[in-house]
């Protein structure tokens, strides 16, 4: 933390704050500070994959975050194709989704480390949770935008049912690798959040939300079957079941 502290200057936007990890872990422990809490969350946000693949992010005020790619209502799948295509690109150019991790996403888990370090300066005995969206999540944002776009994933998946595959694997990649290293940068337990699971019908959810969700889930309890992984889907009480069976 004390390495990191320099850094700690009044941000400009809740996405500058992002950029310090000091200031991270400052919001991060205040609450610990003052309520006796189970458990405190690293202080980020679901949209950093995606950032870290080049789409701009923004949270202007009043509004709601969102992405800069395919934002507006007008935007059609097909103006979504070209933006994905350029973000399955940016992938390829690594030799794995670890390594895009590790490259790209280097800030999330610096802030979790110094986080961790703060915790313990401070003796605070709360397990700190580290979290990712889900991989259909992550789509929905990139091709949608916002949440206001509530159609748009869907309608990406069915108008480009193959490349939605191949994005939709390629972000299971790198969500499992994600919450891989934020355990190992310190975080006790992780959350997983299909975040816009309300948008997609139920048939729609079982087809192109739930089985990749579910992956992350059996692939990161594979590699850490002691730590704990809470699933969430927002409005989609029926996807739990295979939360569970996942692990």
């Amino acid at each position: 933390y004390a390495a990191y502290k320099s850094t700690f200057s009044p941000p400009a936007d809740f996405l500058s704050l992002l950029s310090a990890p000091a200031r991270v872990a400052e919001c991060t422990v205040m609450p610990l500070r003052r309520y006796p809490l189970d458990a405190a969350i690293v202080f980020s946000d679901i949209l950093v994959v995606p950032a870290a693949l080049g789409l701009k992010l923004e949270m202007p005020g009043g509004v709601g975050i969102r992405m800069e790619k395919a934002s507006e209502p007008e935007a059609t799948p097909e103006q979504a194709k070209e933006d994905v295509d350029k973000v399955l690109a940016v992938l390829e150019q690594y030799p794995s989704p670890r390594s895009f991790v590790l490259s790209a996403l280097s800030l999330p888990l610096s802030s979790l480390r110094c986080t961790r370090d703060l915790m313990a300066a401070e003796n605070h005995p709360a397990p700190l949770l580290g979290f990712a969206a889900a991989p259909y999540t992550l789509l929905h944002y990139m091709v949608g935008g916002t949440t206001k776009n509530a159609g748009a994933g869907g309608a990406f998946c069915r108008a480009h049912p193959a490349q939605a595959t191949r994005l939709l694997d390629a972000l299971r990649g790198v969500v499992v690798e994600f919450l891989s290293l934020q355990l190992g940068a310190g975080a006790d337990a992780l959350q997983l959040f299909e975040a816009v699971a309300y948008t997609l019908t139920e048939e729609e959810h079982k087809k192109w939300a739930a089985p990749w969700m579910e992956g992350v889930a059996r692939e990161v309890k594979a590699r850490h079957g002691d730590k704990k992984l809470f699933g969430f889907q927002r409005g989609m009480p029926s996807g739990a079941g295979g939360m569970v069976a996942a692990g």
